[in-house]
């Protein structure tokens, strides 16, 4: 997000969207190999509750959530939450676009990641005594954490203009 102190969304955004507000989010993503489901829905619920505070004196402003990688499913799990509770229906009235960048929705597609992410969680759970690599669920296919986000989040997608990003090896062509 940011290169040479620059922050590329405050900068440019505004650009092409007037009187936008950005506010970014920042949250630890270190719990990879800690109790990673639990904490990653509190996440999802502690970035619902720092958006109610920041919007309290204009809670129907349209928002624009732009998410990168693990940031993306951790919005789905936000609206999902919000959904569920209707302390936060402002959140869910005033969304009207989302941006997923390099968000993995169907998981890592190269069986080789999968296999390289499990290592490296089982040498910091040996290392660190930590008996849990829960949040590699959050991002793998076919696991029932994101079976049940899936599910979850497939109701929501029309209410919602949404745009993902993806990177790919082929060089970009005019």
């Amino acid at each position: 997000w940011r290169k040479d102190g620059h922050l590329w969304l405050e900068e440019y955004l505004p650009k092409y969207i007037e009187r936008a507000r950005i506010m970014l989010y920042t949250y630890n993503s270190s719990p990879v190999f800690g109790s990673g489901k639990d904490r990653f829905i509190t996440e999802a619920s502690q970035l619902l509750e720092n958006l109610s505070i920041k919007r309290h004196q204009c809670s129907r402003r349209p928002l624009m959530l732009i998410g990168h990688s693990l940031g993306g499913i951790l919005i789905k799990q936000s609206l999902v939450n919000a959904a569920a509770n209707p302390k936060h229906r402002d959140i869910i009235e005033s969304t009207f676009a989302l941006v997923f960048m390099g968000t993995p929705h169907s998981g890592p597609t190269d069986s080789s990641k999968i296999l390289f992410a499990r290592s490296c969680a089982k040498i910091v759970k040996s290392v660190k005594r930590n008996k849990s690599n829960d949040l590699l669920e959050t991002v793998e296919n076919g696991s029932l954490f994101s079976d049940i986000l899936k599910e979850n989040w497939r109701h929501q997608l029309e209410n919602y203009q949404i745009v993902s990003c993806y990177e790919t090896i082929d060089p970009v062509r005019p």
